[in-house]
């Protein structure tokens, strides 16, 4: 008797469904996440200084995390410029360095007057001095969270304007530049701190009046004004030698 044969089952075209991540996958996504963020926060807020060595092991104990959950986020960090990784040293929190803070304010002041400008006929006025209300809030002596809370909410000024210019990348880049900011804000929050409770009302003032052109000069003397300040304070720390601040 003849041996029938058995056809074999149709292929499927095209690609193969990728596997849905289970909830292992998940977490441990979540976990890099939060890691990211916390020691974002850590050198953004000086809890590790510029120029201090830190180790993946030191950084999983800290946070109470694996030390991959740790290494998955450093090269991102790096990425970022918020950590170097330098041979035979590992990883250095980065420096912060004069020329880098005149880099920093000379591209801010290119960026963000035009944002304003930009802004100006469209954004929510009642938003922004809702935030402006929330960086002037008074910060308890050694509230790390209060103080951290205040100095996020004027990066949150400022990418909101930028934000409402309908650029995205241009509000990405503002975001970034104020990561770099806050850390100068930081260093030397007590010299600056009289200068930010009212440096944000000429700039409203022009948003108000949906003047494109005055939100932009207004924006543009707010960051020179804050860089001369900045600048002052810097180069007369005790800390500064030759271009590190650590």
């Amino acid at each position: 008797m003849a041996r029938t044969r058995t056809a074999a089952p149709a292929r499927r075209s095209g690609p193969t469904p990728a596997p849905k991540p289970g909830p292992g996958r998940a977490r441990l996504v979540a976990v890099k996440d939060q890691v990211h963020e916390r020691l974002r926060f850590e050198i953004i807020s000086f809890g590790l200084r510029p120029g201090e060595r830190i180790s993946e092991s030191q950084l999983a104990t800290r946070f109470g995390v694996g030390i991959a959950s740790v290494r998955a986020v450093l090269p991102k960090l790096v990425q970022e410029g918020l950590i170097q990784n330098k041979r035979r040293l590992g990883h250095v929190i980065a420096p912060i360095t004069v020329q880098e803070v005149r880099d920093i304010c000379q591209l801010r002041e290119m960026i963000e007057p035009q944002a304003a400008e930009l802004a100006a006929a469209r954004i929510d006025i009642a938003r922004l001095e809702e935030i402006d209300a929330r960086s002037k809030v008074h910060v308890p002596e050694g509230d790390r969270a209060a103080e951290m809370a205040s100095v996020l909410a004027n990066k949150e000024f400022h990418v909101a304007i930028a934000a409402a210019s309908g650029n995205e990348r241009l509000a990405a880049w503002v975001a970034q530049l104020q990561d770099y900011s806050i850390r100068f804000q930081y260093l030397l929050r007590h010299s600056l701190h009289h200068d930010w409770e009212h440096s944000h009302e000429p700039i409203i003032d022009a948003m108000r009046r949906r003047d494109p052109a005055a939100a932009r000069e207004q924006m543009r003397a707010h960051l020179l004004t804050g860089r001369e300040h900045l600048m002052k304070a810097i180069l007369g720390l005790p800390t500064l030698r030759d271009v590190n601040i650590g």
